[in-house]
């Protein structure tokens, strides 16, 4: 290995993993993987989003259509 921090793990919903990356590695972004989420909504809130698509519809919006805000320097 290198020794350098890596700049960003993908891992999934873990608290406690969560609180040790930022506390090993401040600079390396956390990010969760979009299956786990998906998943998640489907069995937790799925029923709450009728008709067509359902919660993968309305998630899948929020997840890949978004715009980043420019910096405002």
């Amino acid at each position: 290995m290198s020794k350098k921090a890596p700049k960003t793990i993908f891992t999934y919903q873990d608290a406690a993993m969560a609180k040790a990356i930022s506390s090993v590695m401040p600079d390396t972004y956390h990010k969760l993987y979009t299956w786990h989420i998906m998943q998640n909504a489907f069995e937790k809130v799925n029923p709450l989003f009728r008709g067509p698509g359902g919660v993968d519809k309305v998630l899948s919006k929020f997840m890949y259509c978004y715009d980043e805000e420019e910096d405002a320097y």
